[in-house]
Formats: structure tokens, sequence, C-alpha cells
């Protein structure tokens, strides 16, 4: 019994080893699952010390039955010392044969876009704030559910 686990948490150890933990993981809700265009979505992140390489992502969860093969977003990262960058990225949705990118699950896909040229580093400690707002030109884009953000060191 007692090798069975010790066995169990060799398992585990070994599973989690591989787990890059993440510096910032928060998602938010978009009402009704219609995100409109003036509802910009803002994450503020807390950075103890300055990070030179960092995996920035935006994370989409959306809905099957979404129906455009891409969503266009505007991201605004102001810095500490009130630097701002914007960019505006398009995401892929669908492949060209009008299959969803991403992991689904059930009726749920979610789709990842790294977030580069200038986002990858925190160069100072202190609150970064990211805004996220669809800039798609219908002024409700229906079938997201949640916007997130995610943010992990790169070594």
């Amino acid at each position: 019994m007692k090798n069975i686990f010790l066995l169990i948490l060799v398992v585990i150890g070994v599973s989690f080893s591989g787990c890059k933990p993440s510096l910032y993981k928060h998602f938010i809700d978009i009402p009704s699952n219609v995100w409109q265009k003036d509802n910009v979505v803002i994450f503020k992140v807390e950075m103890e010390k300055p990070i030179q390489k960092a995996d920035v992502r935006l994370a989409i969860r959306y809905v099957e039955g979404y129906f455009y093969d891409h969503l266009k977003v505007n991201v605004k990262r102001t810095s500490p010392s009130n630097e701002v960058l914007t960019k505006d990225i398009n995401i892929q949705m669908m492949d060209k044969e009008g299959n969803y990118i991403g992991e689904g699950m059930g009726d749920l896909w979610d789709i990842e876009q790294t977030l580069d040229n200038g986002f990858e580093g925190f160069g100072e400690a202190g609150t970064y704030q990211y805004e996220f707002s669809q800039t798609m030109d219908d002024n409700q884009f229906p079938l997201v559910v949640e916007v997130g953000l995610i943010v992990e060191e790169i070594e």
C-alpha cells in the first residue's frame, strides 16, 4: 500500500514538473456573451520585479457557432511609468476549411494569441495595465464568453 501511494506521488510530481507557473492568469466574463464595442476589458498585472522576457498571451473563449473567421482586437498596455504601447491584432478563429482553431471542449473553444513586438518584457516593477477592445465592424460581437490574459516568465 505504501509503495502505491509513493508511486502516485511520483507520477503527480513528474506530471507537474514541466508546467510553467503563470505570473498572471485571469479571465473576465463578457456579459450575455456579447462583446460590445464600448466594453473595454481591463487587466492589472502587478510585477514585483523586472522581467526581461515573458510570454504574454490574450486568451479568447468562444462558443461554437461563431460565424466569423477572425476577431480584431485593439491592445493597449500602460507601464508603471505611463509608457503606452498599442497594437491592433487579428486573431484567426477558423482555418480555410471553416474549422475552429484552438482547443474545443463541448461547444466551447479556447484560443490564445501571443502578444509580441514590445509586449514581451516588463522592464520595471509595478502595475501594468492591459486594455482589450474588439474592433470589428459590428458594435455587438456575439458568442465571446471570456477574455483572458496569461503571463509566463521565459527563462
